[in-house]
This record gives structure tokens, sequence and C-alpha cells, in this order.
């Protein structure tokens, strides 16, 4: 041994290990730590695993056979778990087989002699094909058979007696004290290879510190990668964290149907050789997987049977059968209306742009506007900024993409004297639920929690923002950075981002944000409200959204600022709209019901009818707009529904 631990302190450490009241500790904290927290009982597992790998590397170095047996038998769950189709076949069959040993030759195998040593040291014996191996690649080196002669005599000559030199070499190496078979050191027990292992534990452990893999306080309730912070779903945790149990399952299963044989049959079930069902049992790698949906193949399907029925109907009514169409055509012959539907049951999806060029149609959309800095306000959309910043290219963790971020959107308000950025909230239970499932449906959401800057941004940033829970997060920490690294001579308003939904923060504590505070789902109506609250005199909307720019119309009279204007364009042609000159165009009256019909005909959360678009209802609209004035007014409770 070297150090400074002796023999004694070393045997004294190893009696408290092996000590029963040692062993209830352990398992009293195993116990405890697993509830507690999924991640520990993952880790705990895997390092289970690893135990089972190192039991089995010592059964073949040390040649201990009934270690050797267990071991195997801990892996073989796994290799039917994970689709390894050689072991989980033959694993059962080759311990069947061992536990029916001659005496003589389980005896020789106890003694250690199912391995082969190739020299006179310590934990080294190996597998017999692996030894074969051995010999393989002595005769290829130098001095072997390897170019030495083409002549079929002299290569047997050499084949023959290569043991016998072999034998000779070794003994002369002896008689010259040539040997190193006295030394009992292996290199993991020399001081260089101790100080190499303790600094690569250490580089080990500020790493796992470094990304808060041992802190409680920010331990997630899902399954987690240590290092990319990507989530598991309940799905991949649970196989993940059961993958023994479903193996054994497998094994028991396995090893009934097709290596037990009944009293009353002459073979068991099913053949050893009948295949295998495979498992394909997710992983971390199953979050980077996407299943498309074969929607389109089931709308095939409908749309070719109601076909059919409609043909053979058809044709015997040409035939002269009787056929009673009236009672026919009483039933459904779609599972869903298709003026209002698809045929899979999804809301219709349309243009809603388009309205927007109507309403502006004959507006004056100038492309800059002149105001007074100190009294104007810049209103964002701070979700649609995150879309437009997108993953940086230089950018490597969180912090680096905040604080594009926060440059993003302090460039935009460099004019302004006050900037508003609101946020989305993502819930569970929503109406744009569809909407967001639709957008998302080709890419698979991954979880990934952003504790702090030096998270590191995943690979592919569309898997990452197609989750609500990632863009919740994200939200909460743009947020944060914005007011940390608020400039001294702006104002800065961040709502909507923050855990408390009716959470609104300023960078001055003199402003009254009482009237900002809301519980709305939508950054939309968070845009107009704060749009209704600024005292300011130029109010500047950011949000190239049709739906604000109907709210903004709809909503113009509560406004307290002389000029409203929203951005809209792209960002080498951008022209400002004037709020106030489009609510102006538009018929008396018919502003009041700008937002229903919007609403009827089709938005994020209602279907667009089929064959006519907004452009063409708005011709209707424009004459008979007041059948809509009062949609929507008054209360709606249980007897109405």
């Amino acid at each position: 041994m070297y150090g400074d631990i002796s023999q004694a302190d070393t045997q004294d450490l190893i009696g408290i290990l092996n000590s029963k009241s040692f062993g209830r500790i352990m398992e009293n904290f195993e116990e405890k730590r697993r509830e507690e927290n999924v991640n520990f009982d993952f880790w705990w597992k895997y390092i289970k695993m690893v135990e089972t790998l190192l039991m089995f590397t010592r059964a073949q170095r040390d040649g201990v056979w009934d270690l050797h047996l267990f071991a195997f038998r801990e892996m073989l769950p796994y290799f039917l778990r994970y689709d390894h189709y050689n072991y989980g076949r033959w694993g059962p069959v080759y311990l069947a087989e061992m536990s029916q040993l001659p005496a003589d030759v389980l005896t020789e195998f106890q003694r250690g002699n199912f391995v082969v040593k190739g020299s006179n040291r310590r934990f080294n014996q190996v597998d017999p094909d692996q030894a074969q191996e051995w010999l393989n690649g002595t005769g290829k080196r130098g001095g072997g058979i390897v170019g030495i002669t083409k002549t079929s005599s002299a290569l047997t000559r050499w084949a023959l007696s290569y043991n016998l030199r072999s034998h000779i070499a070794l003994e002369t190496r002896r008689m010259y004290h040539m040997s190193h078979t006295d030394r009992h050191c292996r290199n993991e027990e020399m001081p260089s290879r101790q100080e190499k292992d303790n600094t690569d534990e250490q580089s080990l452990v500020s790493v796992f510190q470094r990304f808060k893999v041992f802190d409680p306080t920010v331990q997630p309730t899902a399954l987690q990668s240590i290092v990319t912070k990507d989530l598991a779903d309940e799905q991949i945790q649970d196989s993940l964290l059961n993958a023994q149990i479903y193996g054994k399952r497998q094994l028991q299963e396995f090893v009934k149907d097709r290596l037990v044989i009944d009293l009353n049959k002459s073979s068991p079930n099913k053949s050893l050789y009948d295949p295998i069902t495979k498992n394909n049992a997710p992983t971390f790698e199953t979050l980077y997987e996407v299943k498309i949906s074969g929607s389109d193949k089931d709308k095939a399907k409908i749309l070719k049977t109601n076909r059919n029925i409609l043909q053979r109907l058809i044709i015997a009514y040409a035939g002269g059968r009787e056929v009673d169409l009236d009672t026919v055509l009483k039933h459904e012959l779609m599972p869903v209306p298709l003026a209002l539907a698809n045929v899979n049951g999804t809301l219709r999806t349309g243009n809603k742009a388009i309205l927007a060029d109507v309403i502006t149609a004959e507006v004056e959309c100038p492309a800059n506007i002149d105001f007074n800095k100190s009294t104007a306000c810049l209103v964002i959309d701070g979700q649609v900024r995150v879309i437009a910043v997108g993953k940086p290219t230089n950018a490597k963790t969180f912090g680096d993409l905040a604080d594009e971020f926060t440059k993003s959107i302090y460039q935009s308000g460099s004019n302004y004297g006050r900037i508003d950025v609101v946020f989305d909230r993502y819930r569970e239970e929503s109406i744009k639920s569809m909407t967001r499932q639709r957008r998302s449906k080709t890419i698979r959401p991954i979880r990934r929690v952003i504790e702090g800057r030096d998270v590191p941004l995943p690979s592919s940033w569309s898997n990452f923002i197609s989750s609500p829970d990632n863009k919740s997060d994200l939200a909460r920490f743009l947020s944060e950075q914005l007011l940390e690294n608020a400039p001294p001579d702006k104002e800065v308003v961040v709502a909507g981002g923050f855990e408390n939904e009716q959470e609104v923060k300023s960078s001055h504590t003199a402003t009254n944000i009482i009237p900002l505070r809301a519980s709305h789902e939508e950054a939309d109506t968070r845009l107009v409200l704060h749009a209704v609250n600024i005292p300011f005199d130029t109010v500047v909307v950011s949000a190239q959204d049709t739906d604000v720019l109907l709210l903004l119309v709809a909503h113009f009279h509560r406004v307290q600022c002389n000029h409203l204007w929203m951005i809209a364009g792209t960002k080498k042609k951008r022209k400002y709209i004037p709020v106030d000159a489009v609510r102006q165009k538009l018929t008396t009256g018919s502003e009041n019901a700008l937002l229903p019909f919007h609403a009827l005909t089709g938005c994020d959360t209602t279907s667009y009818f089929f064959g006519h678009t907004k452009k063409t209802a708005w011709r209707v609209f424009a004459t008979h707009f007041e059948l809509l004035s009062s949609l929507g007014e008054g209360l709606l409770n249980t007897d109405k529904i």
C-alpha cells in the first residue's frame, strides 16, 4: 500500500463497511433518498449496474466461478429489455447448462480453471477466447508469422515449434532474471496513477458542482440530463427507472415459454428460435424522435369509405331499387361538419393576415414617425422577440442568449423613454392547445430546466422552444435578465413572464403598475392592457399580429395616449400603422362588431369557413355588421349553455 494509510486503518475501514449497522444506515439512506428524488433513484440504479459489471470483471480476473454466474445472471434482464437478442436468447440456456455440469468439470471451474492466466501477476486472467486472441496477436507481431515465408513447409514448422520456442524463451528470460513476475503492485496502485485518478475525480466533481447536480434546492421532480438539463417525460422516466423490473418480467416469460416443458406436453410453448419481440425501450434518445401523425391516411380512408357508400346508393337508385334518400340523408355522412372542420376533427386554418390588409387598405402607413423621446413608450411582445432572436450563432449558454435578447430589446427602444415587455402564459388547459399542437406536430418537445446563465443551449432550438414549460421557464429567466440589465436612463416594465401570472415589475419604483396586473393568458391582450393604461403622449406597439391590430382598433376609445401606432412589415420594409386612422376609416358602428367578426370567421381558437376567406366575408360584414353588434355581450351561465 502506498500513502499515509496504515494496514490497520484499512482493515478497520473494511470492517466498518462490512458491519450490519453500516448496512442498515445505507439501506435507510437509499430508501429515503430514492423516495425523495427520482434522479437519485436513477443514478443509484446506475451505480448498481456498474457494480454488476465490476463483479463480472473481478470474477474473470480472479477466476471466481460462482461470482461469474451471479454477475451474468444480473445482466440478463437488461439484455432482454434493451433488445440484445443473442445474449438474451442464449444467456438463459448458458446458465441452465452451467447448473448441470459434471462434478469433475464443476470442481475445476470452481478452482478457477474456466479462465486463462497469462502470467504470474495478480488480477490478470481472461476468457479462453481472449487468450486465443493473445496468441494470434503474438504470432502477428515482430518475429511472428506475417511476412516470414511463403513456403508452406516452413510455415508448418514455425507453427508446430511455436509453443516449444516460447517455453525456451521464457526460461531463458528467467535464467537471466529478466522477468517481472515478482512485482506485485499494479499500475493503479502507483502514486502517479493515484494522483491522476484524484485529479480526474476533482474535475468531475467541479463540473457536477457547476451544473448543480448535487444541489438539493434545484432538483427537478422529473428525470433530468445532468449536462443538457433536458427532462424526460413520464414514459421515458418509467422505462429507465424500472428497466430491471421489466427485463426480469420478460426473462421469466421467455424461460417459461421456451425452456420449460409442462408435464402434459412434449415440447415448450414456443421454440427457442422464435423471434423475440423488440421492446424499443424509451431512453433519453427517444426525446429527439418525432412520430408523425397518420391523419392524412385516416382522412383518405374515411373519404374512400363514404364515397363507396354513396356510389352504391346511386347505383341502386339508378337500377330501380327502392332507396329512401330522405331517410338516408337524415344521417351524417361525415364524422364532423366539413364546413367547419377537417375530416380528422381538427379546426380548419386560414390566412388571418388578409384582414389586416383589408382594414388598412386606404390608410397611410409611414416608414418612420416623429415623437418626443421622453413621452414615448414602446410595448413589445416578448415571445415574438424570442422567436426573432432564435438561437444566436455565437451563443453557447442561456446567459449568452439573454445578453443577445436584452441587446435586441434595448436597441429597439433606444429612442423611447419607457419600454414595456410582456410575455404569454402557457397553461396546461388552454383553448390554444390545438393550435400549438398543430404548429409543433413534426417536432418533439424536449424539456430543459434553466437554472442559471451557465446552462448550455440545446443543440436543437426548435425542439426546445416547442415545449410550453420551456417557454415559461425562458420567459421567467429573460424577464429577470431584462430588469437586472435595465439602462439607468430608461424605465423598463416587464409582465407575464414571472412565476406569478399577475406580477409586474418595473425598474423605477415610482411607477404605478397596479393597473397592469392581470391574469391574461395571451400576450395579445396584455399588449392592449398596457397600451390603454400608459399615460404617455405616444405609444408604439411592436407585435406583427393581426389579432393585436384588431384588439387595438376595438379598444382605441379607452387609451390615454394621443397617438397610438403599431409596427408592422419587415425589417427592410417597416411601416407604422396609425390605429386611430384605421378606426376612423371603418363604418360607424362596425368597430364594436370587429372582434366578433374575427372570431366567427376564424382565428387561432376557432375554425375558418370552408371555401370562404376573411376578405370574402368582409364584403357581407361591411353592409350587415349590425347583426354582430351584440354578440358576446351579457353573462354566460349554466342555463344558457
